[in-house]
Parts: structure tokens; sequence; C-alpha cells
């Protein structure tokens, strides 16, 4: 993939729950929050990803993570209650899904 890098900030409540979406498909991958899609790069990898869930704090990185307190405790929390990876068959179009849940 050769599009740069892409930074935008979004106006959600991150107290509450949200859905993150990204849809790959072999012309271009789709990016999506809440069901709302936020992104199109018009390229698609063809190797292998990952889909990575972190958090992000940085002393100098407070414009993309917000101000920084040394004084605040780490590690910090991500809740995150269902992750679903889901693959479209080229044969039947059909979705098939595996969810790995919170216990």
């Amino acid at each position: 993939m050769t599009d740069a890098f892409f930074e935008e900030s979004f106006a959600i409540d991150t107290a509450r729950f949200h859905i993150y979406a990204v849809e790959w498909t072999p012309t271009q991958v789709d990016f999506y929050i809440d069901n709302r899609k936020i992104r199109t790069i018009g390229q698609s990898p063809q190797y292998p990803m990952q889909f990575m869930l972190t958090l992000y704090e940085h002393p100098f990185e407070r414009a993309w993570t917000g101000p920084y307190n040394p004084k605040t405790h780490i590690p910090k929390r991500l809740l995150s209650t269902i992750f679903a990876a889901t693959s479209r068959s080229a044969v039947t179009h059909r979705l098939a899904a595996r969810f790995w849940k919170q216990a």
C-alpha cells in the first residue's frame, strides 16, 4: 500500500462503547466508526494484515493523544466486550464470523 498515513479527529464520547470496523476487499479498504464510513483507501494489501486494539499516550503527541499528565497511573484501560473477524466467501458471498468475547 502506498497511501500516506491518515490521521483525523472524531467527536465521539470515549466513555461509551463504539463499533469500529474495517472492510477489506480485493480493491479497497473501508474504515467505519459506529456503522458510518469514515475513510476509503483505494488500494488493497495482497499480504496478511493484523487488527490492533491499543491505547496511546505520549508527552510529545498532545494533538493526537490529548493532554499528557505524568502523574496519571499507568496502565490505562481499554475495555472491549467483543471482537469479530469476518470473511466473505468468493464463491457464495456469505459472511463467516469468528467472535472473541470477554469472559
